[in-house]
């Protein structure tokens, strides 16, 4: 059981946003126009549990041209080391707190 943190970053991004709890084997859902309106650039899921895959899916108001993304999901507790999962290559906690203290 975890939460997941949103990260905005863009025009009208809004202050961090946390999720309910979510239980193992679920799936936690937002709609980005409901929970941050008039937001436009890109956020960072970070969850406190560990392993957390994500899927993006963008699409244009009314559903239009949509586009569907696997996204990276950073995680406070995932190994130091880099790792392959499935065949690609992840970056480790350090470059990716590095990374973020860029935004």
């Amino acid at each position: 059981m975890g939460r997941v943190k949103l990260h905005f970053y863009g025009n009208n991004a809004p202050e961090p946003q946390r999720s309910c709890a979510v239980a193992p084997g679920t799936v936690f859902t937002a709609l980005v126009s409901s929970i941050a309106p008039g937001f436009t650039g890109y956020l960072i899921a970070e969850c406190d549990f560990y392993p957390a895959r994500g899927v993006g899916l963008i699409s244009r108001i009314g559903g239009n041209d949509p586009a569907m993304y696997v996204a990276e999901i950073f995680h406070e507790d995932r190994p130091k080391k880099a790792f392959k999962t499935d065949g690609v290559e992840t970056a480790d906690h350090q470059q990716v707190q590095r990374i973020i203290s860029k935004l």
